[in-house]
């Protein structure tokens, strides 16, 4: 049912026009009355108050949409964009200020795509783009570090468990951040109850029934592969990707931190309020009952 009145006829019969009414508005502001308006176009007075009052009303509902529509676009560029902004600059920043590896950069599918198109030229999509291969990267190459670690330690008679964390942890991922080669970052130590012997936290050799010339011979054969594998290609791959991730993280903390001081986004995208991918929600009539 639409809420214009319809149109009234005229005394001559014919019916009046969108254009003729704008026509009525454009005097009526310029000074001339309703009755004088009817008087001279062969009108009834009340006609033309009726679709005065009719394009009055559709004004007012327009300005309703433009104030409703600014609003919820504020809304989207505080909420969405800037607040997916301040999401990963917080998330990048965390991560430098724990010198920790580069982990993935965690946002709403639908507000990072939004971010995205919103920021299209200002080089932040590239520099997601670079990040996600970093940290995609880092975690490939671990999981192959581990691997081949667990394949060392097991003949050298080495607990897996922890001396794969403590290989991986204090010589490899050490020398990746660092960049210097045979560092023995922790050391030994024998912890109560137990005949463990431990490497920091890691407990590296499991004591039970070894004599000491058993246990001296495991922390030779630790302490060798220690010193080695800053030179294995995967401590290599990883030394890179540090330095990748160090240049990456300082230049998209730069660029999210300008573009959460701006606090606004140009450009578009498929969720703004008022665009075509907008689409009102209409509710679903349930067929009548027989």
């Amino acid at each position: 049912m639409r809420n214009s009145a319809p149109y009234k006829r005229s005394y001559s019969g014919k019916r009046v026009t969108e254009s003729q009414a704008q026509d009525w508005l454009v005097r009526v502001r310029a000074g001339a009355t309703a009755r004088e308006i009817a008087e001279q176009d062969n009108v009834q007075t009340r006609t033309v108050q009726d679709h005065l009052r009719r394009l009055a009303d559709l004004e007012d509902r327009v300005a309703i949409r433009r104030d409703l529509l600014r609003a919820a676009m504020n809304a989207h560029q505080e909420e969405d964009l800037l607040g997916t902004a301040k999401t990963l600059l917080a998330q990048v920043t965390s991560q430098d200020q724990r010198l920790g590896d580069p982990r993935p950069l965690t946002a709403g599918a639908k507000r990072l795509e939004a971010l995205r198109k919103h920021t299209m030229g200002s080089g932040l999509s590239p520099l997601l783009d670079e990040w996600k291969v970093i940290a995609s990267g880092w975690f490939d190459v671990i999981q192959d570090l581990e691997k081949q670690l667990s394949r060392e330690v097991e003949p050298r008679g080495l607990s897996v468990e922890g001396a794969v964390l403590a290989l991986r942890d204090d010589a490899a991922v050490r020398y990746a951040r660092s960049g210097q080669r045979s560092s023995l970052g922790l050391g030994w130590s024998s912890r109560n109850p137990g005949p463990g012997i431990w490497w920091g936290a890691y407990c590296v050799i499991d004591g039970a029934g070894l004599t000491d010339s058993e246990i001296a011979t495991r922390k030779e054969q630790f302490e060798a592969l220690h010193a080695q594998l800053s030179e294995w290609p995967l401590a290599t791959a990883l030394r890179q990707l540090h330095v990748r991730a160090v240049e990456t993280r300082q230049t998209l903390a730069d660029r999210l931190e300008d573009l959460v001081m701006r606090r606004y986004f140009d450009g578009e995208c498929r969720w703004c309020p008022g665009s075509p991918g907008q689409r009102r929600r209409t509710r679903r009539l349930s067929p009548p009952r027989s």
